[in-house]
């Protein structure tokens, strides 16, 4: 049997306290769900299970785990947050392709990949050299120019 193959609901009531000198209201802490969320931590760790899947729309995904598509939506935002914006160090092998995807910033897109691990790396919303220019800037392990001289002239 699967761990979240079947959907549970739970009816929680939380008590609430409230301080009689300074009228603060505050209920006590629940380890089942985060604070001021009305989604266990459980459908979340599922919900974001289901993202990792690129066939899976968020209808399907927030149909799936019974939440509304703006939950999920939320939860992939807030979970990107800690996601860097550019690759930091690239692998010692890349490889890249361009593929149509109307973007803002352009007709066609970019993808990095790792291929000796099979994984994809980053998609960039355009292929127009200043754009990758500044993207491959920000990677700490780029070689410079004077490297690179050294490189092919042992060639």
């Amino acid at each position: 049997m699967k761990a979240f193959e079947y959907v549970t609901y739970v009816m929680l009531s939380k008590k609430r306290f409230i301080c009689h000198k300074c009228k603060y209201k505050f209920t006590e802490p629940v380890t089942i769900q985060r604070e001021n969320k009305s989604v266990s931590n459980k459908v979340e760790q599922k919900i974001l299970m289901n993202l990792r899947d690129y066939n899976l729309s968020l209808k399907y995904i927030a149909k799936e785990n019974n939440v509304s598509d703006n939950t999920v939506r939320n939860i992939l935002k807030k979970n990107m947050l800690s996601y860097p914006k550019n690759v930091v160090n690239l692998p010692k092998v890349i490889s890249f392709d361009e593929f149509k995807a109307d973007t803002k910033k352009g007709k066609y897109a970019f993808v990095l990949n790792d291929p000796k691990h099979k994984k994809v790396l980053d998609i960039l919303p355009s292929r127009k050299k200043e754009y990758l220019i500044q993207y491959f800037t920000y990677c700490n392990n780029r070689y410079s120019d004077s490297d690179m001289r050294h490189i092919y002239s042992k060639n």
